[in-house]
């Protein structure tokens, strides 16, 4: 089985979908479950990344999970680039432009997660990520 993409509202390790749809003042608008957490993690490039997961996934998840967290949201923005790419909507979405965005975004690694991590132990990990490679 192939790697599941990564999907607004979905919990980023186990897919589950996060979101469900409730009448509000007459109008049916889309809302996040109770279950609904985020994290995020902290990339090669020294930026952040927040991902939807959901309470059970978010206790259980490990350092060790980074990769499959990351390939997901490949998976995901591949999905996405392509529905732009598809869309009459967004003529800028060419086919080029969506090859350089996936080949720049696709280097992305997740260095750790950032929960109850200071700035310097960040700064630090980037570094020493830096010199490994």
């Amino acid at each position: 089985m192939g790697i599941e993409a990564d999907k607004y509202g979905h919990c980023v390790s186990c897919h589950r979908c996060l979101m469900k749809e409730q009448v509000i003042d007459g109008k049916v608008q889309r809302r996040f479950e109770p279950d609904y957490k985020e994290t995020e993690y902290f990339l090669n490039d020294g930026s952040r990344m927040r991902v939807a997961i959901c309470k059970k996934c978010l206790g259980i998840i490990s350092e060790n999970d980074s990769k499959s967290i990351m390939d997901s949201v490949k998976k995901g923005w591949e999905i996405e680039t392509q529905t732009l790419v598809d869309d009459p909507k967004y003529p800028h979405w060419t086919k080029e432009k969506r090859k350089e965005y996936l080949d720049r975004y696709n280097k992305l690694e997740i260095i750790c997660n950032t929960m109850g991590k200071p700035e310097e132990l960040l700064k630090r990990k980037l570094e020493e990520h830096k010199r490994n490679k």
